[in-house]
């Protein structure tokens, strides 16, 4: 038997009935976790049975997937679920996506506040109520709207955005170059320097989360980083970036 089937069949035995629960869809939705049962099985019980179940959107999926929108809604420092496997989340997929595991105790009160409220949000917008998403990165805000149509000038549309929506354009423009550069590193050495350094939206690990996760030593982990950063100092490579780390 697969560790998806054993763990559906587990969600399956689940007395969700015992404690307070609201209903998306036919579906009963735990608002609390049991007083046994840890944050992170708790969190896996209820992404499970919103996936299985299709009671999350396309847009509040890909809002799961970024850091910023899990900081502000959960309170924790990284994505609530991911599509590449990394230690901070179970080994097994649900749906295509693996779920965070490593939740702070000493949080506790804080997740359990925040994971109801967005339960309920996810409810509301199941029910066809129109949710004000207060979450949208700044670089996606709708230019003001302008008279004079003189003002439709690219140069001059750009100085109504403000100086961080540009920031944030500028380190987007930053994170495809550095991603193509670090493309030509040796495979190992990309993907360690991705994990590092957390780009494609991953968490940062550090060289000990790293030697566990290659299965090697911290110390291995470290020549290996160093080495990458000894190629990526390379004029060959450096000067694609140097436009942009002039500023």
């Amino acid at each position: 038997m697969s560790i998806q089937k054993e763990f559906q069949d587990w969600i399956d035995k689940v007395d969700i009935n015992s404690e307070e629960t609201i209903n998306i869809k036919g579906k009963d939705i735990p608002l609390y976790k049991k007083n046994n049962e840890t944050i992170k099985n708790y969190v896996r019980k209820i992404l499970t049975l919103m996936f299985e179940n299709a009671l999350l959107s396309d847009k509040e999926i890909r809002n799961l997937l970024e850091k910023k929108y899990c900081s502000r809604t959960f309170g924790i420092s990284f994505p609530i679920i991911s599509k590449n496997k990394n230690i901070r989340y179970w080994k097994d997929k649900i749906d295509e996506y693996y779920i965070c595991s490593q939740w702070a105790i000493k949080r506790e009160d804080t997740y359990k506040t925040k994971l109801s409220n967005w339960i309920k949000k996810v409810k509301r917008i199941n029910d066809g109520e129109e949710v004000v998403d207060e979450y949208i990165p700044t670089i996606l805000k709708p230019i003001p709207y302008v008279e004079n149509k003189e003002v439709l000038d690219i140069s001059k549309q750009l100085q109504l955005v403000d100086e961080h929506s540009f920031k944030e354009f500028e380190n987007k423009l930053l994170q495809e170059q550095l991603q193509s550069v670090i493309s030509t590193l040796p495979i190992r050495e990309q993907e360690v320097i991705k994990m590092r350094f957390g780009l494609n939206n991953s968490p940062v690990l550090t060289h000990k989360e790293l030697a566990k996760h290659f299965n090697v030593t911290p110390k291995q982990i470290m020549e290996i980083e160093a080495k990458a950063l000894r190629r990526l100092r390379h004029p060959k490579r450096s000067r694609k970036l140097k436009d942009y780390l002039d500023h």
